[in-house]
């Protein structure tokens, strides 16, 4: 698979909802800092719209009637509602960056990662059966991420953790696989077919 590819590859499921059922073992997890870019991009949105509040106040008076006049004048309307338009979007995304977290959990022999902005929730699940290489990578000094291997794409949970915590959350969804691992064996022997005894 190109690398491409393998960048925007997705987990089984992906969905954005505004609810989330919840239930199964929970995974409390460090959300990684968003709200200095929040901020930034709320100082972004207000730019915007004092650009769009000036370029209004400007078209108060009109000129005339000349046709010339009034397609300037579409044109300039244009503008101010394009400008307005991404001041909002501006304003969403700084709601959504301030507001943002994320939460894990083990249920129906899935890992269930959910990024949260604002209202809106990204939910992404993982087959707990194709988790490879689940660790705790240390980032220096006595912080570490949750990471495991998924399809051909290094994947992480949550922003950084102290060591012990993280090993603790590794430890945690490692007993889910385990245990998953062992009741499929179970039922897979027993579905096995018994020999008939001869006669």
């Amino acid at each position: 698979m190109p690398s491409l590819l393998r960048r925007v590859a997705r987990p089984d499921r992906f969905r954005v909802s505004l609810t989330d059922a919840g239930g199964g073992l929970a995974l409390p997890l460090a959300s990684r800092q968003t709200w200095i870019i929040g901020l930034g991009i709320g100082v972004a949105s207000l730019v915007v719209a004092s650009i769009a509040w000036q370029q209004l106040s400007s078209m108060r008076h009109p000129r005339g009637d000349a046709f010339f006049d009034l397609v300037i004048r579409l044109l300039r309307w244009s503008w101010v509602v394009g400008l307005w338009v991404a001041a909002l979007g501006l304003f969403l995304l700084m709601i959504a960056l301030l507001f943002y977290r994320e939460f894990a959990r083990v249920a129906d022999n899935r890992l269930i990662h959910v990024a949260r902005f604002g209202p809106i929730r990204a939910v992404m699940e993982y087959d707990l059966a194709n988790v490879r290489n689940l660790r705790a990578e240390g980032t220096g000094g006595e912080g570490a991420r949750i990471r495991f291997d998924y399809g051909h794409r290094d994947r992480g949970l949550g922003a950084e953790l102290p060591l012990a915590e993280a090993e603790a959350r590794v430890k945690m969804i490692q007993a889910a696989i385990d245990g998953m691992a062992t009741r499929r064996a179970s039922q897979a022997a027993a579905a096995a077919p018994r020999p008939t005894p001869r006669p």
